[in-house]
């Protein structure tokens, strides 16, 4: 039967009651870990990797909520607009739209990682923001940093795939975006 395993260590339902949980957290552990796990023999393996996988996608998931990832969705057609009017002055190929669509989630996810960072005190502060995934410490400070590096350096890369011009302006477009969440 199917375990998922909540950020509070308890499971959601799924796993039934006269079995035991095979589960096991250590109080330490966040939403996105799994300290040790008991299988019935001969599936260990098997269910470790399963395991592995589960802890990967929940950190995804947990990245995505960070950054408010679905919200990219909505954005696309300001990006796909900005290419459909470039087209009417040069070509643009599959290639070209990848990459402003690259360039588009690089830039806001950036975006929104360095704004998390900067407000994380306030957040912490705030009743309706407390349970955000850095003030509740579901993501550390330094993981963030990471996926803000990571963002803009994506979108710095999808600028050299596009051309010359979008490489030059990449690092005033990075100094617009993190200035926004200081003001």
């Amino acid at each position: 039967q199917p375990v998922r395993v909540l950020a509070d260590g308890k499971s959601d339902g799924l796993l039934s009651v006269d079995r035991p949980n095979p589960l096991t957290l250590h109080p330490t552990c966040r939403s996105h870990e799994v300290a040790t796990h008991r299988s019935p023999k001969g599936k260990g393996e098997q269910t470790f990797l399963s395991l592995k996988i589960m802890n990967a996608l929940s950190r995804i998931l947990t990245y995505g909520r960070m950054i408010k990832f679905s919200h990219s969705v909505f954005a696309l057609p300001f990006a796909l607009t900005g290419a459909l009017l470039a087209s009417l002055r040069a070509s643009i190929t599959a290639h070209h739209v990848l990459y402003i669509v690259v360039a588009m989630v690089g830039a806001r996810s950036a975006a929104m990682g360095f704004n998390r960072l900067v407000d994380r005190r306030i957040d912490a502060a705030n009743p309706r923001t407390r349970n955000r995934e850095l003030p509740a410490g579901v993501i550390s400070v330094s993981a963030v940093v990471a996926l803000i590096a990571l963002s803009s350096a994506a979108l710095v890369f999808a600028s050299y795939k596009l051309n010359p011009l979008c490489l030059a302006l990449s690092p005033l477009a990075l100094v617009i975006v993190f200035f926004y969440s200081l003001t």
